[in-house]
Parts: C-alpha cells; structure tokens; sequence
C-alpha cells in the first residue's frame, strides 16, 4: 500500500485508547468501534509517512536491518490495523461503520487504496446499510432465508455421498486393490455392521476403486453412481429439501431482495 501525505488539516490526535493502536496477540473485536477507524488509520498512516521519510534521508548504506526490514515492519502494523475493520465489515456491516469507510474515501487514497474501499462501500450497499428501516428488517429476512436454502443445498450432496453403498464379502471382487485400500474398506463396512468390506461414495474409497480394481463390475457399481448420486439421490427424493424446491426458493426470494436494492436482476 502507498503511503501518502494528507493534505487536509490534521484531525485530533487518537485516544489513547483507541483499541486499534493497541498491540495485542489478537484483535479486540468487542471493543472496536466506529468512530475508532479514521483517527487510527490516520495516526498509523502519519507515522509510518514520517518513518519512512527517515529511512529515505538516512545516508548510510542500504541493507536488509536498516530498510527492508522497518518498511516491513510498518506494513505489517497497518495490516494489522486494516485486517480487524475488513473482518468487521463483512460480519458486522453497520451504518456507522459505513460511514467510517465513507471518510476514508476522501481522504486523499491512491488509486489501489481508493480501488479497495469503494469495493468495501460497494459491499455495505449491497448489504443494504442505506435501506429504511422497514425494506432493512424485510431485506434482514430474505437473506437469512436465502443462507438457510443455501446451508440446505449444500448439506444435500453429503447426504447423497453418504446415502450408497456396496457391501462386498468376496475378497475377490477386490483384486487388484492395495493392501491398504482393502483396510480402509474394511475398516469402513465395521461400524456399520457390515461383515466383509464396504464401498462408499467417500473419494477414498472411490478413487482406490476406479484407480486400481481389476474387476470391471465394481469399477461400473462405482463410476456412474458418482455423477448421479445427485440426481438420483435429491432431485427425485421430492419434498422440500429437494435440489428442485431448494431452487424454486432461491428464485422466489432473490427478485424481492434485489428489488430492494434497486436492481432488475442480476444483470442490473
């Protein structure tokens, strides 16, 4: 990040208290305000300016202790700085927090620093901060119905993973397997109470199976069941934790909420 010099009027020095300024192991997240971003960005942003302008006037020869390592060094406490007012942006967007990185942006950036906060400002938007109170709490319920559908949807591939199996009692059947892949699947069928071994969806077992089996009959019980598993396993189960219905609910929900936003759609 560059570092530039401010040329509006210096605002008033930072509390001492200002928990962004203290080093700590980790962030104090709870104590993290607002009000605390500008002053420390400020205070940090000046000091590592007139550190730097030291280095750069310091005659003696350059080296790794007296140059590379300082610079670092700053960089890393205005990540450190940065990092926590990032993670609360995206976890606890609020509008005065909005408005913190509203008065960063005019505040003299170049253009990558300019570039990172309108992206930020650009995500309070879209997380509704200039919404009116009642379009907020209705925005507030669809995303957290759109985060539900999405936990659902994603939930449904591992249940259709772990929904086939293929008990074998031959050892036959398992030629051409390593020794370690049969333990594994030994090891698989014992808690379920399967006698002999288990083939699952799992990549494990797969991959072992596609990989090294010999017998073409379980390389075709395997192989197909793996790119249809959702198919067969979400798509025709019905219900409301269908693949399907969990769509039609994206789709149901997602026009009101760009509509809230202003947007047509996605393209918008």
């Amino acid at each position: 990040m560059a570092l530039k010099q401010h040329t509006e009027p210096a605002p008033a020095a930072p509390s001492p208290l200002n928990p962004l300024l203290c080093a700590q192991d980790l962030p104090p997240f709870s104590e993290i305000r607002p009000e605390h971003v500008v002053p420390a960005l400020d205070a940090q942003l000046r000091e590592n300016c007139k550190r730097t302008e030291d280095l750069l006037n310091n005659d003696r020869q350059r080296n790794w202790s007296d140059l590379v390592q300082p610079l670092e060094e700053m960089q890393d406490r205005l990540n450190r700085l940065w990092s926590p007012v990032r993670h609360l942006n995206a976890v606890a967007d609020t509008e005065a927090l909005y408005r913190a990185y509203e008065a960063i942006d005019k505040a003299g950036l170049d253009a990558a620093q300019h570039q990172v906060v309108a992206h930020a400002l650009r995500d309070f938007r879209l997380g509704g901060v200039n919404l009116a109170p009642g379009h907020r709490r209705r925005f507030k319920a669809i995303q957290q119905d759109l985060s539900r559908l999405q936990s659902r949807f994603e939930q449904n591939p591992l249940d259709a993973t772990q929904a086939w199996s293929w008990p074998i009692q031959g050892e036959r059947e398992l030629s051409g397997l390593p020794d370690a892949a049969r333990a594994m699947l030994r090891q698989t069928a014992a808690p379920r109470g399967e006698s002999g071994w288990l083939v699952d969806l799992e990549f494990p077992s797969y991959h072992a199976v596609v990989t090294y089996a010999h017998g073409r009959s379980l390389r075709e019980q395997v192989y197909p069941k793996t790119g249809l598993r959702f198919l067969h396993h979400i798509l025709e189960r019905g219900g409301s934790a269908s693949g399907m219905a969990l769509f039609k609910g994206f789709r149901g929900r997602e026009p009101s909420r760009d509509a809230l936003l202003g947007h047509s759609g996605l393209a918008a």
